[in-house]
């Protein structure tokens, strides 16, 4: 757990909107901003992984 997870700042009002004031989008970030992007990039790891995988059989016969 990294400090700006601990309790206290949880439920601080005060602290949620100096986070806020140095974030670029004014909010809090939410899941459904980030997993495109998450998506996307399991997408690549994925394809990475099969193109070694077929290359390492083809290079194994």
């Amino acid at each position: 757990m990294t400090s700006l997870m601990e309790p206290q700042h949880l439920n601080d009002n005060e602290f949620e909107e100096r986070v806020i004031t140095r974030t670029p989008i004014r909010r809090i970030g939410e899941p459904s901003d980030v997993s495109p992007l998450v998506a996307f990039l399991a997408y690549l790891v994925l394809h990475m992984s099969l193109d070694k995988l077929s290359v390492l059989m083809v290079a194994s016969q």
